[in-house]
């Protein structure tokens, strides 16, 4: 019997060890990863961040004083946006396999290369992105044509905010635009019904279709039979 409780103290001893030196080492961890610096902010930008530089870009705020050239913040700025989205696109990749539909919010922490910056888009075009990433990735297939212009539609509205020559945002995500007869409003069920319903409109049905009262045996003429050859 004493056998059996010194074996039990033993164990547990043992486990009590194990725990602890698993404890240390996360303790170890954590200071690591404290002692780590952060990722700082882009100097460049100074205090301009979020949707107050966007809103400096579509002349909504004024340019500070302090801060650098306009077409310099542009300039810095084209790499973040282009990120930006596709960042949200490749997001809604992840999200169709996880069946899940999550708009993206319009703010998002972008690594530039003097930092991080912490970039706002609008939401029309990040729903447009993200909403054709969801497409893509359900079919598994070569991109519709016209998503892929609506695609590069949506990002050159980014260009023409940051007064910058456009750049596809299909071949920066490497996507190949087939030719197809569906489109994305064929994805939506509204327009779907929209389309259908002038075939299933009573009052043209009435139009297309004679009524039975309207046609009698009197105003068919027996179609006339071809002669027979004789042998």
């Amino acid at each position: 019997m004493n056998n059996f409780v010194l074996i039990g103290l033993l164990a547990c001893i043992v486990i009590l060890g194990i725990l602890c030196h698993h404890l240390y080492q996360s303790v170890r961890q954590v200071g690591k990863r404290s002692l780590t610096p952060a990722i700082p902010k882009d100097p460049r930008f100074g205090d301009l961040e979020g949707e107050a530089l966007w809103m400096v870009f579509n002349g909504t705020l004024p340019l500070p004083n302090d801060s650098a050239a306009l077409i310099d913040l542009q300039a810095w700025f084209e790499p973040v946006a282009q990120r930006h989205m596709e960042e949200v696109f490749n997001e809604a990749l992840l999200d169709s396999k996880l069946n899940v539909n999550i708009p993206p919010p319009s703010l998002r922490l972008i690594k530039t290369q003097e930092g991080q910056l912490l970039s706002w888009l609008p939401d029309e075009v990040l729903n447009i992105v993200y909403r054709i990433g969801l497409h893509h990735a359900g079919n598994n297939i070569s991109t519709d044509l016209a998503l892929c212009n609506e695609l590069d539609a949506a990002a050159e509205n980014i260009y023409n905010i940051l007064n910058l020559p456009f750049k596809s945002l299909v071949q920066a995500l490497g996507l190949k635009a087939t030719e197809s007869s569906a489109s994305l409003a064929s994805d939506n069920p509204d327009q779907k019904l929209n389309e259908i319903a002038p075939l299933t409109n009573p009052e043209a049905s009435e139009e297309l279709t004679p009524s039975i009262a309207q046609t009698t045996p009197t105003d068919t003429m027996p179609s006339p039979q071809s002669p027979k050859t004789e042998k």
